[in-house]
């Protein structure tokens, strides 16, 4: 607000004006500034209207337009099982800015691949079945109302879990000497493979990155 001041004579209305109000709006009377965008500095300009006894004045003042922060929301992490696929851009909202994407950290034992905003897991090691921690870093992109900004978003990687079943039922003992008997199990996982292994005890499968031990 801006106030006029004399020693004698009646004054005119005081108005506002702004010199970029793409960037900062001003109420012509009341003087209420309405940000726009970023912007260094907006020239505000008060002008007293000349009346019979006064004379026309103005007066200047730069302010400058700040960006907001910008929100960012991530979903809850998520778990995927190995050589699997997640669009982390599902996962994200509030955004303005342009959003991109980046592996900070990947914990499978051979790497995954991020394509855009698709992550595809890669593989474990074969002689434990822990998991992996994958971490995309998602940014949004400054805009000329907000700046940039970035969170960090994991996704576990898991091996599938197999079920072991035994194909005969009513085999229980077997004779010394009698070499013709045998065992037989299958496993079957979430990924729909069955894997066959003839022994007296069953071992994890060939592609043991891949899936979890069982016995």
């Amino acid at each position: 607000k801006a106030t006029a001041s004399n020693t004698s004579g009646t004054e005119g209305a005081i108005t506002y004006s702004s010199n970029a109000t793409s960037y900062l709006t001003v109420g012509s009377s009341d003087g209420k500034l309405t940000p726009k965008a970023y912007h260094a500095g907006v020239t505000i300009t008060a002008t007293l209207a000349r009346t019979i006894t006064v004379k026309q004045a103005t007066k200047t003042r730069t302010i400058a337009v700040a960006k907001a922060g910008q929100t960012l929301t991530l979903a809850a992490n998520a778990t995927i099982y190995v050589n699997a696929s997640l669009d982390v851009s599902t996962k994200v909202s509030g955004n303005a800015g342009t959003l991109s994407y980046a592996v900070k950290s990947d914990g499978c034992t051979v790497d995954g691949s991020l394509s855009g905003s698709t992550y595809t897991a890669g593989t474990l090691a074969a002689d434990n079945d822990n998991n992996g921690t994958v971490v995309i870093t998602v940014t949004a992109a400054a805009t000329s109302q907000y700046d940039a900004v970035s969170k960090d978003y994991t996704i576990t990687v898991q091996k599938y879990t197999s079920t072991l079943s035994w194909s005969e039922t009513t085999l229980t003992s077997v004779t010394y000497g009698d070499n013709s008997q045998v065992v037989k199990a299958t496993a079957s996982n979430q990924n729909s493979y069955t894997i066959v292994r003839w022994a007296w005890t069953c071992v994890q499968d060939d592609t043991a990155s891949n899936y979890k031990k069982i016995s």
